[in-house]
């Protein structure tokens, strides 16, 4: 896989039904390659991303900002990001209330030389 296959700036779009208090978080898994830029949007409210063990971006905790239209936040995959599956949590404030969900990854690859 070159790194040409992978998107410019990759976009985790995150949601909660706060009555089912059902997440959406797509993809589930994101795969990004050292040096990429990430991105994770909510229309439901303020949001903090959590990396479990590892991270992969170089800060374990990411907090959200408010972009105008969505809640956002960016980190860029470090350089020296080692392969493998990072697992995050996430937080979304929404309707005076906090849902809190465990299991989105970020998987990083190396592309490969062809």
């Amino acid at each position: 896989m070159s790194a040409q296959l992978y998107e410019p700036s990759p976009r985790i779009v995150l949601a909660v039904d706060a009555r089912t208090e059902d997440f959406t978080i797509a993809p589930t898994t994101r795969v990004a390659a050292p040096g990429q830029a990430l991105s994770w949007t909510s229309d439901d409210g303020p949001f903090v991303l959590h990396f479990n063990h590892r991270t992969p971006v170089g800060s374990v905790v990411l907090h959200s900002k408010w972009t105008g239209s969505a809640h956002a936040a960016e980190a860029q995959v470090d350089d020296n990001a080692r392969p493998g599956v990072y697992e995050y949590a996430i937080a979304i404030a929404k309707e005076d209330r906090v849902f809190i969900h465990v299991s989105g990854e970020v998987r990083v690859e190396r592309p490969r030389r062809g």
